[in-house]
This record gives C-alpha cells, sequence and structure tokens, in this order.
C-alpha cells in the first residue's frame, strides 16, 4: 500500500514509503505531524515525521552534497530527535518505561558517529545525542537504576563537551543516592561554580544547595543542615513557597532534621552560629580536594524518612 494512500484527505502513518513520494508529500506529512501531536497522537505523529525524512533523503539524495540540502535534511532529523525525545520523556513520566526506552534507544542510533544526515552536521548531532543519553539517564534515575544513570549522565557531559550547571545537578543526585557522597559534593559544588553568584536562574542556585545538602548529610551534619536552610531560602525567594521543588527541599530539610532530632530553634542557631564563626556561607566551603569526617551524629541515627526527589 502506497504512503499517499489516504484517509479522509490525510496520510496513512501506518503505510509504507514506496519510493515514488516527493518532497511535497514530505513537508505534507510534517503538518499532519504536528495537528496529531496537537490531537494528542504522538506515536502517529512520529511515524509520519520519519516518513517524511526518509522521503528527503530519496528526493534529495541526487543532490545530497549540496550545503542547502544537507541543512535541510539535518534540520529534518533535528525535528524527529527534538520530538523522539519529548515524547520519550512523556512516556517514562507516565512510567511507560518500554516505550520510553525504545524511542532513546532509536534517538541513539540516529546520532551514532556514521548516522546520516546528522553526521553532517557534527555540532548538532552531539548536542541532540547528549540530550538524549541525559533523557535516558533521568529514566533510568526515576526507575532506580542509579548506576545506569550515572553513566547515561556522564556519557551525555562526554558527548557533548559542555560543564552545564544542570548536568552536574542530575549527577550529583544521582551519586548521593549510589552513596558516593564525597563525588557528590564535588559535583553540587561543580554546579555553583558554573552557576556563578548570580545566576540566570536562581532556583537552579536553590537546587544546587539542596543537592550539596544531601551529600553531606552523612559527612558533615552542620554544613548539611546550613546549606538545606540556604536552599530553603532561595527556592522561597524565587519560585515561591508553594512551588513543588520547594516543598521538596522543605521535605527533605525536616527529615534531615527528625532524623538527627534538630528542632526549628536549634536550626536557627545553627545557622546563626555558622554565619558568625566562618562568614558567608561561600567563603569557607572545603575544597575539591579537602575530605570530610564523618559526623558523629550519624553514625548511629538512621533516617526514618526517605529523601524526595526533585
Amino acid at each position: 500500500m502506497s504512503v499517499l494512500k489516504t484517509r479522509g484527505g490525510t496520510f496513512d502513518p501506518t503505510s509504507a514509503v514506496t519510493g515514488k513520494e516527493t518532497y511535497e508529500d514530505a513537508v505534507r506529512m510534517e503538518l499532519q505531524a504536528a495537528a496529531f501531536e496537537v490531537n494528542g497522537k504522538y506515536m502517529e505523529s512520529l511515524q509520519l515525521l520519519e516518513k517524511a525524512l526518509h522521503i528527503r533523503c530519496n528526493s534529495q539524495h541526487a543532490s545530497s552534497a549540496m550545503p542547502m540540502y544537507i541543512g535541510d535534511l539535518c534540520e529534518a532529523a533535528e525535528r524527529l530527535v527534538g520530538k523522539i525525545n519529548a515524547y520519550g520523556v512523556k512516556c517514562f513520566k507516565e512510567d511507560n518505561y518500554e516505550a520510553a526506552s525504545t524511542l532513546f534507544e532509536y534517538g541513539i542510533e540516529m546520532t551514532e558517529p556514521n548516522a546520516f544526515p546528522l553526521r553532517e552536521a557534527d555540532d548538532r548531532r552531539r548536542y541532540l545525542r547528549g540530550v538524549t543519553l541525559n533523557n535516558y539517564g533521568c529514566m533510568e534515575r526515576r526507575r532506580g537504576h542509579f548506576s545506569d544513570a550515572l553513566s547515561f549522565m556522564r556519557r551525555s557531559m562526554e558527548c557533548t563537551g559542555e560543564q552545564s550547571p544542570v548536568a552536574f545537578l542530575n549527577i550529583s543526585a544521582v551519586q548521593t543516592q549510589l552513596r558516593l557522597c564525597e563525588d557528590a559534593v564535588k559535583s553540587a559544588m561543580q554546579a555553583m561554580q558554573n552557576l556563578g553568584s548570580v545566576p540566570e536562574d536562581s532556583s537552579l542556585l536553590a537546587l544546587a544547595h539542596h543537592n550539596l545538602a544531601m551529600a553531606l548529610e552523612p559527612l558533615d551534619a552542620m554544613r548539611a543542615l546550613e546549606e538545606y536552610q540556604l536552599a530553603l531560602s532561595l527556592a522561597r525567594n524565587t519560585i515561591g513557597h508553594t512551588s513543588g521543588t520547594t516543598l521538596t527541599i522543605e521535605h527533605n530539610m525536616t527529615r534531615f532534621m527528625q532524623a538527627h532530632k534538630i528542632t526549628d530553634v536549634e536550626s536557627r542557631g545553627v545557622v546563626v552560629a555558622e554565619r558568625a564563626t566562618r562568614g558567608s556561607s561561600r567563603a569557607e566551603r572545603p575544597s575539591e580536594h579537602q575530605s570530610y569526617s564523618a559526623s558523629p551524629l550519624n553514625q548511629t541515627i538512621k533516617h526514618t524518612v526517605e529523601p524526595a526527589d526533585i
């Protein structure tokens, strides 16, 4: 059956490509794919985008060496990989891990070093591959596969070559869950360093303090409490008291204080004392090479409430 056989004037996403389709057909398919997406028909949308890319490659094969055609093909491939990732994230957030895995694997396949057409635009290919690997890692973290998550996230960073603060935040969270707490401290502090003192998105700085606090829990309880306080204050001031992120930070700080039997009054005293003796919270942060000794507060007390994910 030809892909041009239509139902009600539209293309059938399940029909096979015959090789007789034209560039104009590919454009029409992409328009129909956008309409499918608006109506929540995500898989049908992806099928049409895939067919449209295949038709573009076939129809422009004879002129594929020309930069204008290569650019057109790469843009079509980039749109497809972008939608693959968007739908993959949607699937894993709905706990449809099988579908999400299939989509992310396809995204990885499309961004292999020798995969046409994105091999002709290596910077874009590497960026899209990094995004796909990072999303795969976020899914594995959600599934509780922390070692796999860390592997995907590291591959993502290696692929893009970017020192993204968001990437370091993701990595620090996974390292904490793997009990690689000293590594998690370094990653969270690297995120802070990359964000700078006045980041464009201040909520990321709140997350960095939160991740640092969680990593410090078994290493330095006093520092952990201070970082929780800073994270909560930043979150409330930047994204509001009722934001999901703010509430999660508050939950984790409460869980930490309950585990260590710290009252609100005591926590305020700790912060005052810390600031009085050490100055600003940033001035006395240990270097990446400084080791932490385990706090005696953590040697006999176990958490009674599990940390909530952000």
